[in-house]
């Protein structure tokens, strides 16, 4: 054994070291067997679809309706009526416009004139800006407290982030900007005790899912897509991943138009409400997306990356309150990588490692982070 992992032990249990007995059994409190039990009766916030805790997302194509979908689910949570003919628990919501808040407001309005509100108060609330929650000193703690100075009363059931893009503040979706917001959503789902709903954009190619890192909808305990079917008029919802339940489920949901004042010019200025949620039998779940088949000049770039970790890695967090990972410095890779190509012309060879860097983290064999200023990579 190696002097410094004795050294480490030792540390470890000297009793200066040591955390308070009381301290360490409330973190980590220890229950009998026979003090172990379940209740089902608050298990989901909308029931076999949305658990009471835990993180959900709620993906699709822009245009397909999942805002205005998502924001009549969050308002029948705030009212207690059921959502698609499944019972819901209800309570308050707080829904974080992030993106276009001036479209949800309008879409509110839209909702109250639809459904005879306009004098009704719901436990409903608005945060009208874009939290960075993409990073491990984002605004984590000030939407928290933000979320805890709201009027005490029902228990809060529900915050939705609308969207995903906008609350990630530039950092990368295929990389530890994703990382950083799903541990920064369940932070507020532990600590709130409520379902954290997350919307977010299909990628280019709808087929394959959610934009960004697989470590989006891997973390999730639900998942729901959202295509437009343009013949039927209808945005077709489809559960593929539930959390301890059989996935697959579908629904049509129809929208509806919503003409809430004319303008100066005599346009009429209107949104959408849903006006039917149907669900649809016979829905098969939904097929993973095949991971895209590397090309072979990326072995090589692997291989340099995995030397260089060997020789340069280090251990760094990957994102608040996140796993440590073995990471190396990009320049390190780079020297590893134009050592094995002297032969070859530098601009070629850096376009090649830029491209292959990029590429590798799109499909997600490597991770990208900045920590310190410096761009650091790692494996998955």
């Amino acid at each position: 054994m190696e002097q410094a992992e004795r050294d480490l032990r030792r540390q470890a249990f000297e009793p200066h070291a040591a955390p308070k007995q009381d301290e360490a059994a409330k973190l980590f409190k220890i229950e009998a067997f026979e003090e172990i039990t379940f209740s089902g009766r608050e298990e989901w916030t909308v029931k076999g679809l949305m658990p009471s805790q835990g993180l959900v997302v709620v993906y699709g194509p822009s245009g397909c309706g999942k805002s205005f979908l998502v924001t009549d689910l969050a308002l029948l949570i705030a009212q207690g009526e059921p959502w698609a003919g499944k019972k819901v628990q209800t309570g308050s919501v707080c829904y974080v416009a992030a993106e276009g808040a001036a479209g949800f407001r309008k879409r509110i309005a839209a909702y109250r004139e639809a459904h005879g509100l306009k004098r009704e108060k719901l436990p409903f609330y608005l945060i009208s800006a874009a939290p960075n929650l993409g990073t491990d000193k984002g605004d984590l703690e000030k939407l928290r407290l933000s979320i805890e100075s709201r009027p005490k009363g029902l228990t809060l059931r529900l915050i939705t982030i609308d969207t995903v893009s906008q609350v990630l503040h530039g950092a990368e979706e295929n990389g530890s900007g994703m990382t950083a917001l799903i541990a920064n959503a369940n932070v507020l789902a532990a600590h709130f005790k409520c379902a954290v709903l997350v919307i977010h954009h299909s990628g280019k190619n709808v087929e394959n899912g959610a934009r960004g890192h697989s470590s989006l909808p891997a973390a999730a305990d639900v998942v729901w897509s959202v295509k437009k079917d343009e013949a039927r008029g209808v945005s077709v919802v489809t559960v593929e991943k539930a959390k301890d339940e059989i996935g697959g489920l579908a629904f049509d949901v129809k929208l509806k138009r919503v003409v809430l004042a004319v303008d100066e010019d005599g346009d009429e200025i209107s949104s959408l409400v849903v006006e039917s949620i149907t669900e649809v039998v016979g829905v098969k779940p939904k097929k993973a997306a095949g991971k895209p088949k590397p090309p072979p000049s990326a072995n090589l770039l692997m291989a340099c990356v995995r030397e260089a970790l060997g020789a340069h890695g280090r251990e760094i967090r990957s994102f608040m309150d996140g796993p440590m990972v073995r990471a190396v410095a990009e320049p390190r890779i780079r020297d590893v990588y134009y050592e094995r190509q002297a032969d070859k012309e530098p601009n070629t060879i850096r376009t090649a490692l830029w491209r292959g860097i990029k590429n590798a983290i799109d499909r997600q064999d490597l991770v990208a982070g900045v920590v310190d200023g410096e761009r650091f990579i790692w494996l998955p």
